[in-house]
């Protein structure tokens, strides 16, 4: 009975090796069978990268600055000469040409200067936050409410025109909205030539509700604004009568005055371009009575301006 029990365990044992050994053989063949299909996919691939980069390895294909391989690129000298790539030039006008386009940029910075002072040293003079650098006077710096009010409607105003502007030009260039824009000039501009040398322009700017009257001649140029209302439309209450006398002496060299008729304030003002980045200005200014924007005093301001 144990001989025959001993001779079954060793039958049951030669099956489970053979069993064992069968499924090597197939495990085997099954991971042959894998590489033999990854050699197959692989090789193409292999050959068509070697196309492509011998197709973009020529010279016509090579750039400057590019290299396929960067082992070798420490042992490689630095280039003395280093040249810079620069961006590719638009055809496009740039931005700010595009919104401050025609005369619309002199006409902003002229308001500009006649609502917040003439000269760069005037501006900072005004301004709280340079002030107290710049004098001593508290009376002087007590304005600093009204000047902020002046800002905010000077950047009003400033928003209100460009719209105007841009709404011009728009109903300007449609041939059906043309005839509006011709009647809006014939009401807010007239032109009138005296001679070849003589004219006098006259124009309402709805945006800032001001009256302008301009004589230009070869030899002065004068002119009187009456400021209303700026936040009616139409005619309004008068804030301000302003006169000017412009003098061109030379190139460089120009000198203007500016009268405030209700806030008796004149302004006299010499200015000299030394170089198209350079300019220096002189400013006399006296007011003849105390007002919001200055006392009743007067001052001289020499101004360096550079624009770089």
């Amino acid at each position: 009975m144990t001989g025959t029990w001993h001779q079954f365990n060793a039958e049951i044992e030669g099956d489970d090796s053979g069993l064992v050994q069968e499924l090597n053989i197939q495990r085997f063949m099954k991971s042959f069978g894998l590489c033999i299909l990854m050699l197959i996919f692989c090789l193409p691939l292999k050959a068509a990268e070697k196309t492509y980069l011998e197709g973009y390895s020529t010279a016509e294909d090579e750039r400057d600055g590019y290299v396929w391989d960067v082992a070798e690129e420490r042992n490689e000298p630095l280039p003395k000469n280093l040249e810079l790539i620069k961006p590719p030039e638009s055809d496009k006008p740039p931005l700010q040409q595009v919104i401050f386009s025609g005369g619309l940029e002199k006409e902003i910075v002229d308001r500009y200067r006649e609502k917040l002072g003439y000269t760069e040293a005037e501006q900072a003079l005004r301004n709280p936050i340079y002030s107290s650098d710049v004098t001593s006077s508290s009376d002087y710096r007590a304005g600093a409410e009204a000047n902020q009010g002046q800002q905010q409607d000077f950047a009003n105003y400033m928003f209100r025109r460009l719209g105007e502007y841009h709404v011009d030009n728009m109903f300007k260039s449609d041939p059906k909205l043309k005839s509006v824009w011709d009647l809006k000039e014939k009401v807010s501009n007239v032109d009138v030539r005296f001679s070849q040398t003589t004219k006098v322009n006259t124009n309402y700017s709805f945006s800032g509700n001001y009256f302008t009257s301009t004589v230009e001649n070869p030899w002065i140029t004068s002119r009187l604004r009456i400021e209303m209302n700026p936040s009616s439309f139409g005619p309004a209450g008068i804030d301000e009568y302003i006169y000017s006398l412009i003098k061109s002496l030379s190139p460089s060299l120009s000198l203007e005055s500016h009268y405030r008729y209700i806030a008796q304030n004149l302004s006299v003002i010499a200015r000299k371009q030394v170089s198209p980045t350079l300019q220096t200005t002189l400013t006399c200014s006296t007011a003849f009575r105390n007002t919001d924007i200055a006392p009743q005093q007067s001052l001289i301001l020499a101004g360096l301006l550079y624009v770089y």
